[in-house]
């Protein structure tokens, strides 16, 4: 424990010793949800089978420590919002009611990720690989109505925490491309992949993990 505090202790003075980056970034993420549950129900089953993958996006901040000439440390804060959405099929829901309906189903959170990159950086191209956890805090929901495949109207509520859970995690990792021009800025672009290991909602249906595969892009400076 004391190792423990002592490192916690010298870790904001070693950080600020070494030559650190800051960066800006965004991406456009295709959302799906991971069901679970040892007594799935019939309703479960067809969850399945209807629902397909979302756009979603995030847009966020981070600072760049080195630990030393290949390892960095990368801690930020972003706002994502993803989920997932049922195929364009018969609504059966209203006699009067469109003929086809698509409803998607976006969740907003607030997002701190922590991860370690690996990279042998130099002038022009090189490439990068970063694994990290993100911790999510939830925002709200959104669902949006898509008669006949045009989108019609967007509620969005707080859940209660008995419907959803206000603070979830994840693992999530990269495989990136970056371009350095020295003294000015380095731009990046990387597939990134996440999963959830806490559950979205959890109930008697089942568990409902979230998970994204996505492209983002950014901007680094003061490396």
């Amino acid at each position: 424990m004391k190792t423990i505090i002592l490192f916690l202790l010298f870790l904001p003075f070693y950080l600020s010793s070494q030559t650190s980056s800051f960066e800006i970034s965004g991406g456009a993420l295709l959302g799906y949800r991971i069901l679970t549950g040892e007594h799935a129900s019939l309703q479960l089953f067809f969850d399945r089978k209807e629902e397909i993958p979302s756009l979603g996006f995030n847009l966020g901040l981070a600072g760049n420590f080195p630990l030393d000439e290949k390892n960095v440390l990368k801690i930020g804060a972003r706002l994502a919002a993803f989920g997932y959405q049922t195929k364009l099929e018969e609504n059966t829901s209203f006699s009067h009611g469109p003929d086809r309906e698509r409803i998607a189903y976006q969740y907003q959170f607030l997002e701190i990720p922590i991860g370690f990159r690996l990279q042998s950086p130099k002038d022009g191209f090189y490439k990068f690989q970063e694994i990290g956890v993100v911790t999510a805090f939830y925002i709200n929901s959104s669902t949006i109505f898509y008669p006949d495949g045009i989108k019609f109207s967007t509620d969005i509520v707080k859940e209660s925490r008995e419907e959803i859970k206000y603070i979830q995690a994840g693992f999530y990792f990269a495989y990136g491309f970056a371009y350095r021009i020295p003294n000015v800025f380095e731009y990046f672009v990387q597939p990134v992949g996440r999963v959830n290991f806490i559950p979205n909602r959890f109930n008697d249906k089942g568990k409902d993990f979230l998970i994204s595969l996505g492209l983002e892009t950014g901007l680094r400076f003061g490396f």
